[in-house]
């Protein structure tokens, strides 16, 4: 692995997406975690989330094991432990930074498999470029919150039990939300949360009947203007991995915003999907 960006900058690409799933979970209401049960906690400097009536490896998962202190069994079994009585799989998503070295190992002991890469991007505070015209981009408010979250649910498969809750994360300190238009016709989504100096872009995703018509790149442009705006001065968002088998739209979406590979991040998963 040849990593493209200092140790510190990855600490801080893990740090502020740790802290976007942690402000999703904390707008979650008791009947929202009835609904969908959501289960989350803090183990070993590392975020570690449940949604145990969702069979979906992004909201059963754990990010950032194996930064703040080294990975070890003793982690690994309460983290096993977490999902003991979940859905039947979860992702361990691997900075490559994570220690100890040869974690791989220890992970293969505990019944671990590598599944699918991530590509983990950065960028700084350089001016964004105007992408071509195409489609206007709103950033949503708060009363907008449900247009917002309806048009998501329909884009990734989502239930109205997690449209509910996607849509009470609009309007909370540190997040935009923002819509895409065709027209008049809202036909993709994007979302940018802020922590002090950095920015994950998240929940990006567009209709199928209205891909390729621009959209993403619109809404990569808009997030990072409004994100230099707000004093950021590092991004990060994630891709599928650059491989020739993989469709490769996202990824030039993301460079033609001025991001570039930081590195990739493996999905541990457990149990390996038979």
């Amino acid at each position: 692995m040849t990593f493209r960006v200092s140790h510190e900058i990855a600490l801080e690409l893990e740090r502020v997406e740790c802290a976007a799933w942690r402000d999703v979970h904390a707008a979650a209401t008791p009947e929202d975690r009835a609904a969908l049960g959501l289960r989350a906690r803090e183990l070993a400097g590392g975020w570690v989330m449940a949604a145990d009536r969702e069979d979906s490896l992004l909201q059963n998962r754990a990010l950032g094991l194996g930064l703040a202190e080294p990975l070890t069994d003793s982690v690994l079994h309460m983290l096993l432990a977490h999902f003991r009585d979940g859905p039947p799989g979860f992702a361990l998503n691997l900075c490559p930074f994570a220690e100890p070295a040869g974690v791989e190992s220890l992970l293969a002991r505990h019944g671990f498999g590598t599944y699918f890469h991530h590509l983990k991007w950065a960028r700084g505070a350089e001016p964004v470029s105007e992408p071509p015209i195409g489609p206007h981009v709103e950033c949503v408010s708060p009363e907008q919150a449900s247009q917002w979250a309806l048009l998501a649910a329909s884009i990734f498969a989502g239930t109205p039990a997690h449209a509910a809750w996607s849509a009470r994360v609009v309007g909370r300190p540190g997040w935009s939300h923002y819509l895409a238009f065709h027209g008049d016709t809202p036909i993709a989504v994007g979302a940018l949360f802020v922590s002090g100096d950095a920015a994950w872009l998240g929940s990006g995703g567009t209709l199928e009947r209205h891909r390729r018509r621009g959209a993403q790149g619109a809404l990569l442009a808009r997030r990072v203007r409004d994100g230099l705006a707000q004093g950021v001065r590092c991004f990060t968002t994630e891709t599928g991995p650059d491989r020739p088998e993989v469709p490769g739209e996202s990824l030039r979406n993301a460079e033609r915003a001025g991001f570039h590979p930081a590195y990739e991040r493996p999905s541990w998963i457990w149990p390996l999907p038979s």
